[in-house]
């Protein structure tokens, strides 16, 4: 009779093994930038946006935002799942009002870092799936 012990044991091994797999498709340096161009996707999940604190609210010492995104970018390629970061510049652009008399209005898109998770064929693709899962 098997018991609980080597069943566990067994299951352990084929997890390991199968993570194994995986891991050898997708390349993880620790340090190493991972930017997404136009030969990545075409189905990706969306896995974080960030954005760095003004000086005058942060709190104590911490990552940047393009050191989380590298980090998170990172872990999820120890797992397995390919990872690439997206940015995004700041932007002030003015906007005139219908109205003569009216004053005029800006509108700001604050600098961002996005974390994006993918190269899936499709959003019914099995790897899709569970790496949305795991996200």
């Amino acid at each position: 009779m098997i018991s609980f012990r080597n069943l566990l044991l067994l299951g352990t091994a084929l997890v390991l093994c199968s993570c194994t797999a995986t891991q050898a498709e997708v390349e993880a340096i620790k340090g190493k930038k991972y930017p997404l161009t136009a030969k990545h996707g075409p189905w990706m999940i969306m896995v974080a946006s960030l954005r760095n604190v003004d000086e005058d609210w942060r709190k104590g010492d911490g990552l940047s935002a393009e050191e989380a995104a590298d980090q998170l970018v990172y872990e999820l390629r120890r797992t397995g799942i390919p990872a690439y970061t997206w940015s995004m510049d700041e932007k002030v652009e003015q906007i005139s009002s219908p109205q003569p008399n009216s004053s005029r209005r800006y509108v700001a898109q604050h600098g961002s870092i996005s974390v994006l998770a993918g190269n899936f064929p499709s959003n019914n693709d099995a790897d899709a799936k569970r790496a949305l899962e795991y996200i």
